[in-house]
């Protein structure tokens, strides 16, 4: 059961707009109505047995009983007309017609009525001009209750404007008393034409079928179909008690027609009070639930203001003019921190709350509310108890005319407050890592073809900051070389493709070029149209920077040629200086045997095998180093590192003895074999014994003494050591000699330790110099066995 038809719950709606058109009538209404329906058969049925008993003629009834019909009449069809102006039912027109009808066309028959202003009644009124305007009376009324229940289910219609519903109205009552006065001229001025009704002043003509039954009949009928039609359609109170007027109307007819169609007996004076019934019903029923309805709705604005205080959604408080808080919700007090009985002592108050520099304000918006009742929220601050200030927006409104007190919506701005400055630092933040960057963001979508830029973007095409951005107008900026580009773009656009990243070129007005770098991704909308975002670069100083990096590189790899060609140069020197020395001694010694007085073939045969051999060494050390510093491949094969140092130590014996050098070699019985480039090798030993021997020169009061060692290693690899007793050297450039062209020597190069790093490493081995035990340093080297082969053989 819907609440439209169960009246018990259509009574809990405390809406505003429900009245006695759309009300269901309770069941207490529709047992009053019943009662007052009871009544009037029962009223009928105890007055018919005496109608017909003459009681004195009362000139001045008529009168009385039809002013009051007429006040009620009146006042019903005022208060049918302003709900009509409220509703726009035109069903409440036609009911308010039907009222202000029946109220006008009283006056000419109270006026007419014999005897009751005057013996033959109104001025140029007839024996059957009274008659006549009663059915004109009764008859148009029942019209108006059939019209009503006709049109009662129409829709309101509350948009219609305040002017068209006063013109209806207007229209309205010129209608009605157009027709009041056109049956008052019938029934008075053409009652002569009319069918006689009454014989004289106090009896109906006998068997007069036509006079006395057909205006009565159709009456009846009449407000039997409009009793028919609401009963029906029934739907609100308003309904349920026109059924009764209408049931008033069919009981006064059939008083005065059929049970006494005299005047001035009881039935008469009956019938009479029939019509008052008729009239005051409606009015009484309007003006109670009229009363009851503006009861609920103020009861109904209170509740629910009531709840919208006690839902503490937002903070509420019931100020006066004088700067005291009468009452506020818990909201407010926990916003403000204060507690229920700071305002029930009377200690809370607007104005002492209110910071110092925001008081004159509030008194400019006294003088406002003051002068208009209600004042446009602003925001301001209250302080805290704590002292601390809470930022509030505030709405206020005062009660009355006397402008003393009010209420005041507020809502607490900290959260909005402190989102609003995130949302700024955010904005700055962004704003301030574009311009580091020096990245430019846009939007753009293709329904409106509108552009947003973010400020860094305006910089970077250097156009005036808000300026209106177009196509055309970034055109300007292109360069011409990069046309191409551009056109490219807007192809793929045209394409369907919806991510971007190209970078070209822009020309400025004073001649410079900037590079920039573009990136957007585009979105389809709910409508298919496109939204594209993107950001804008300025790579001109990436791309200086790149050249600048490139020129740099280049002038490196050249320097790196030069120092490697001067590398190589110096290592070729060093390396075979030794061969080229023994050479020179060697071919020196074969002259001196040849050029004796005897010459010594055999010695000079001798010294000139190790001249070639010598210079065949050389050839051989100048390739090997070739080849390092190439990195080309080299050769390699299984060495036994003992017999090569030994090949070492016999090419270094004279220079030993000629420096006082004593040797004392350790070499591993079980020593494997490792694969490696023999020549490199040795030339590595050979440079360690050649240094170590050369810081010996100096050293006088101790032994110089040099200790080559071989021992077996991890991994199956080799560990060759030179140990020496010179002076040592500083632990600080114990790794700075293995750099290139860096000496301790007066007269050296900086490069033999050097190139023997890169040879050892070539190999897959690690070299490295330690201090010794009292006197000198130890140069040690690894290589590895044949599980760890060598790095570029």
């Amino acid at each position: 059961m819907t609440a439209a038809r169960d009246p018990m719950i259509a009574r809990e709606s405390t809406n505003a707009e429900a009245w006695l058109l759309n009300l269901p009538p309770t069941r207490q209404q529709t047992r009053w109505a019943v009662a007052v329906a009871l009544c009037q058969f029962a009223a009928i049925a105890l007055t018919a047995p005496f109608a017909g008993i003459p009681l004195g003629r009362m000139n001045g009834f008529i009168p009385a009983v039809e002013s009051v019909v007429f006040v009620t009449d009146l006042v019903t069809s005022v208060l049918l007309f302003s709900q009509f102006a409220a509703h726009r039912l035109n069903a409440l027109l036609v009911l308010a017609c039907g009222y202000l009808f029946s109220a006008l066309i009283i006056i000419p028959h109270a006026l007419s009525f014999p005897g009751a202003f005057s013996p033959v009644g109104l001025p140029g009124a007839g024996l059957q001009t009274t008659p006549w305007l009663y059915w004109f009376w009764h008859l148009p009324f029942a019209l108006a209750l059939l019209g009503y229940g006709i049109m009662s289910n129409e829709k309101s219609e509350p948009g219609l404007a305040r002017g068209s519903s006063l013109a209806s109205i207007v229209r309205s009552i010129v209608l009605v008393l157009a027709l009041v006065c056109g049956l008052v001229l019938v029934a008075t001025a053409g009652s002569a034409y009319l069918p006689a009704i009454f014989a004289d002043r106090t009896r109906g003509i006998p068997a007069n079928v036509f006079a006395d039954y057909l205006p009565p009949a159709i009456t009846i009928l009449v407000c039997l179909s409009a009793f028919a039609v609401l009963w029906f359609r029934r739907h609100s109170v308003l309904d349920q008690w026109l059924m009764i007027v209408a049931l008033s109307v069919i009981l006064e007819v059939v008083i005065v027609v059929f049970v006494s169609p005299k005047r001035f007996d009881v039935g008469f004076y009956a019938g009479r009070l029939f019509s008052l019934l008729t009239s005051t019903t409606i009015m009484i029923v309007l003006l109670m639930e009229t009363i009851r309805l503006y009861a609920n709705v103020a009861r109904s604005n209170e509740g629910k203001i009531r709840r919208l205080v006690d839902a503490n959604i937002i903070g509420v408080i019931i100020w006066d003019i004088e700067g005291r808080i009468i009452d506020c919700n818990d909201a407010f007090l926990r916003m403000i921190r204060y507690e229920r009985n700071d305002v029930t002592n009377g200690s809370l108050r607007w104005t002492e709350i209110t910071p110092p520099e925001w008081r004159a304000a509030d008194q400019h918006r006294l003088t406002d509310i003051r002068a208009s009742g209600t004042i446009q929220a602003f925001e301001k601050e209250y302080f805290r108890k704590d002292g601390t200030r809470v930022p509030v927006l505030i709405g206020a409104a005062t009660f009355d005319e006397s402008q003393d007190q009010g209420v005041a919506f507020i809502v607490d701005l900290t959260d909005r407050k402190r989102d609003a400055e995130a949302l700024r630092r955010s904005e700055a933040f962004l704003a301030k890592g574009q311009t580091l960057s020096q990245t430019g963001t846009f939007s753009w979508h293709s329904r409106t073809e509108k552009f947003i830029w973010s400020d860094e973007l305006y910089r970077i095409y250097e156009f005036e900051p808000g300026a209106n951005i177009t196509f055309e107008k970034i055109a300007t900026r292109y360069h011409p070389e990069d046309r191409a580009v551009i056109a490219g773009v807007a192809e793929q656009v045209r394409r369907g493709v919806i991510d971007f990243d190209y970078t070209h070129r822009l020309l400025m007005p004073n001649g410079s070029i900037k590079h920039i770098h573009v990136v957007a991704h585009g979105s389809h909308d709910k409508d298919g149209q496109v939204e594209y975002f993107g950001g804008v670069q300025d790579v001109t100083q990436h791309n200086l920077a790149d050249e600048a990096l490139n020129k740099a590189r280049t002038e490196l790899a050249h320097m790196a040629r030069v120092m490697s060609l001067g590398a190589l140069t110096a290592s070729i020197a060093h390396e075979v200086n030794q061969p080229l020395s023994g050479i020179i001694t060697n071919a020196s010694t074969c002259l001196r045997m040849l050029g004796a007085d005897s010459p010594n073939l055999d010695g000079a045969r001798e010294t000139t095998r190790r001249t070639i051999r010598d210079a065949n060494r050389a050839a051989e050390i100048i390739s090997r180093l070739r080849a390092l510093f190439a990195n080309q491949k080299i050769s390699t094969e299984m060495v036994d590192l003992n017999e090569a140092s030994r090949e070492v130590i016999s090419l270094s014996l004279r220079e030993l003895q000629t420096n006082r050098v004593t040797l004392r070699s350790e070499f591993a019985d079980d020593l494997p074999s490792i694969r490696c480039d023999r020549i490199q090798i040795q030339q590595v030993l050979l440079n360690l014994i050649r240094n170590a021997t050369e810081a010996m020169c100096d050293v006088d009061g101790r032994p110089r003494q040099l200790v080559i060692r071989t021992a077996k290693a991890a991994s199956e690899g080799v560990v060759i050591s030179v140990e020496d007793s010179g002076p040592g050297i500083d632990p600080a450039n114990l790794e700075r000699v293995f750099d290139a062209f860096y000496t301790t020597k007066t007269n050296g190069l900086g490069i033999g330790l050097s190139v023997c790093r890169t040879i050892v490493e070539t190999h897959g081995g690690k070299l490295w110099a330690t201090a010794g035990v009292s006197h000198g340093t130890i140069f040690q080297f690894t290589l590895p066995g044949v599980v760890g082969r060598p790095t570029n053989l």
